[in-house]
């Protein structure tokens, strides 16, 4: 397996694009956007049949912005602008070690701020538009299908813990030594190598 998109491109067409995206880890997402797709096809199918209903539920719409929602975006946009001005402005670095590069505390502060301060500030501008003076409950139709990027995200999240929490078992004399290091490290989900990938989920050596 090629280590990278960047080999994979050279090898193929002769052109050198350095791109920080492991072939292994690109491919594992192109199957869970495919998986998605499946499904949502197949749960429209299946309620179309019969197989399947929809469900009731009440939401209640019109409120301000919660306090919640807004550190929400506050802390996400100031990690995204944190990590994303820094890759920009050092993008050689980000394609040498793009686990290292992501997993470090380098940034750019003032690329955080920017962020975070953009991402509230679009955050608050669509939540007036739907803003009302009283919030009011309506009832909303949700169809099976409607729930699969919910599914997508708890199979995504919970399959890189389980993968570090199996690594972490087999090797938990490292663990023991240092568990930050082994919990943040990239250890236990890839192995990357020019012919060589070990894939912790089947456990098969190429």
């Amino acid at each position: 397996m090629y280590p990278t998109i960047s080999h994979l491109l050279f090898d193929l067409f002769g052109i050198n694009i350095p791109l920080p995206i492991q072939t292994f880890g690109f491919w594992v997402a192109i199957a869970f956007l495919a998986a998605s797709y499946v499904i949502t096809k197949e749960l429209k199918r299946k309620e179309e049949e019969g197989f399947l209903n929809s469900s009731i539920v009440k939401i209640t719409i019109g409120k301000s912005l919660s306090t919640y929602e807004l550190l929400s975006s506050l802390f996400s946009g100031f990690l995204i602008g944190f990590k994303l001005i820094e890759a920009v402005f050092h993008y050689t670095d980000l394609v040498a070690n793009p686990q290292e590069f992501i997993l470090s505390t380098r940034g750019s502060l003032i690329g955080g701020i920017f962020i975070s301060i953009l991402s509230v500030y679009f955050k608050w501008n669509e939540n007036k538009k739907t803003r009302l003076v009283t919030p009011k409950e309506i009832k909303k139709t949700v169809h099976p299908h409607e729930l699969v990027g919910n599914i997508t995200m708890i199979a995504a999240i919970s399959g890189i813990i389980g993968a570090k929490f199996f690594h972490n078992l087999e090797n938990f004399d490292a663990f023991l030594a240092d568990p930050i290091s082994q919990l943040i490290s990239f250890s236990g989900l890839t192995f990357y190598g020019g012919s060589n990938c070990r894939c912790i989920f089947c456990n098969l050596v190429y």
